[in-house]
């Protein structure tokens, strides 16, 4: 399904709702037929559209032979889990009686998490979409992916840290299903890249690290590092994550990965068995015209109103 996408820029989604309204207000005077707005619409097309996480949106229609279809999507910069298919199958059935639904999206765009390598899927606004990952919420729904919180995500009890300690528990189990024999020894790596709002939280952050050798990168500006450690324990993590701010404003990006995995006696490789992570989405607004829903007229008309916004042909993948 191909879509003529505009760059959002750094415009809020209700900004863009004023701004393509006015447009339409202004093209559908006189001969052209009049608009519908529909909140809450999106356009579907069979099943290759990057998929809807409930966030808000809005779907105008223009009626006649010079209409055409403009969808309006919010952005997104919320907290998400995910994890592989053996861990969160697994988790399905924690003993603490968790429910955790296990979500693989088909397109999802915003994640720098596992991209998919087909570049012809790649967004010039939005990056790639995620390739097999899957999200994991707790909640009663299952149509899409729900986020998570910060004050959640620290928490000591059904928080990231039990999860991780869960699957630790589990990942002898999960490496026997995967059939990854011949493990010289385990080789666990923790990351976390994280761009908070002031230095000082960052320096408070390093506190916990313990080693500068665990600093992987950082910024001049000190409001952004990364950190890798190997085969940390429970209390260096929990260390780590009590110092971390609970609070979602004081933080630009967050990435995290927990990954198992073994060195191979033969080849000395490291072998990935199953990872835990989270990461804050960034998802600017999305704003679309399906290419064989919009008349050429109304098309020329949106690049004029919109001019000095690059607008791309996309094409989503079918699965």
């Amino acid at each position: 399904m191909e879509f003529d996408v505009i760059d959002p820029k750094k415009h809020s989604f209700d900004e863009w709702l004023t701004m393509v309204n006015d447009f339409l207000v202004d093209y559908t005077k006189g001969k052209r037929g009049a608009f519908t707005r529909k909140e809450g619409g999106v356009y579907y097309a069979q099943d290759d559209v990057a998929d809807v996480w409930g966030e808000d949106s809005v779907l105008f229609e223009v009626g006649g032979e010079e209409g055409g279809v403009i969808e309006v999507r919010a952005g997104d910069e919320q907290i998400y889990l995910f994890t592989d298919d053996f861990a969160g199958r697994n988790l399905k059935d924690s003993k603490d009686g968790q429910t955790f639904h296990i979500t693989r999206p088909r397109t999802v765009y915003g994640f720098n998490h596992s991209p998919h390598p087909d570049k012809a899927e790649h967004s010039m606004f939005y990056g790639a979409p995620v390739d097999k990952v899957y999200f994991m919420h707790q909640g009663d729904s299952e149509e899409f992916v729900l986020p998570t919180s910060c004050e959640r995500l620290w928490a000591k009890s059904g928080g990231l840290q039990e999860i991780i300690q869960w699957v630790h528990n589990q990942s002898g189990r999960i490496q026997e299903q995967k059939g990854i024999t011949n493990a010289e020894r385990s080789v666990n790596i923790f990351q976390l890249k994280v761009g908070l709002t002031h230095p000082a939280l960052v320096t408070h952050l390093l506190e916990a690290v313990r080693s500068r050798n665990a600093i992987s990168e950082r910024d001049p500006q000190g409001r952004y590092v990364g950190i890798t450690l190997e085969n940390p324990n429970s209390d260096h993590l929990r260390d780590i994550f009590n110092a971390l701010p609970s609070e979602p404003e004081y933080f630009d990006s967050i990435s995290l990965n927990m990954s198992w995995g073994v060195e191979l006696s033969e080849s000395g490789e490291r072998r990935e068995v199953t990872y835990v992570g989270a990461e804050k989405r960034a998802m600017k607004p999305l704003i679309q015209l399906p290419r064989r829903r919009t008349s050429k007229a109304l098309k020329s008309a949106f690049k004029g109103h919109f001019k000095g916004y690059r607008l791309i042909k996309h094409s989503y993948r079918a699965e």
